[in-house]
């Protein structure tokens, strides 16, 4: 900002070219949303444990202290129009990033219904879907549309589908640069 209170781009990048973060939401190691985050690292409080809840630590690619995520089970779906088979072969990653994606426009100040029909493009960062191949390899049966929630794939579809929106839709797996790719 200048001295006026307008925005003046950084050197070297051209008007029009500006990225704006106007809302933003997420789960985290021991907290639930952005505000019980920040506490959290405010009061240093140690936010990874040696607690293997999910997962033993027997694959040496994963570590021996990790951040758990609460309340993994729990998922409105109803709200996201979810059969109960659907919900409950959709990854636990991918239900959040439903949920996030949602809280995040409105902390933007934006109502999603606003969005519905609407020309927004949904670009997702996704790496790794570790329960995928934990699903395909059981005796669940995943067919149809249960099949979608297992796949990283289909994360930004699912929530252009949801939301209604209009615009691309990509996900973008580059492994560990997938975020800064998409950005």
């Amino acid at each position: 900002m200048n001295k006026k209170g307008t925005y003046k781009p950084c050197a070297g990048i051209d008007s029009g070219d500006e990225i704006v973060i106007s809302g933003i939401a997420g789960r985290f190691p021991d907290s639930d949303n952005m505000n019980q985050l920040r506490e959290n690292l405010f009061n240093k409080v140690d936010l990874v444990k040696a607690d293997h809840g999910r997962w033993k630590a027997e694959h040496p690619g994963i570590p021996k202290r990790m951040g758990t995520i609460n309340n993994l089970q729990k998922f409105d779906a109803d709200f996201f129009r979810f059969s109960f088979e659907q919900a409950y072969a959709c990854d636990p990653m991918i239900r959040i990033l439903l949920e996030h994606s949602y809280e995040a426009i409105i902390d933007a100040g934006i109502n999603p219904k606003q969005l519905r029909g609407k020309n927004t493009a949904v670009i997702v960062a996704i790496s790794f879907v570790e329960t995928q191949e934990k699903l395909l390899s059981t005796d669940l049966q995943i067919n149809g549309t249960n099949f979608v929630g297992c796949l990283r794939s289909t994360t930004a579809n699912m929530i252009s589908y949801f939301l209604d929106l209009k615009g691309p839709s990509y996900t973008v797996d580059t492994a560990c640069s997938s975020s800064l790719y998409a950005f």
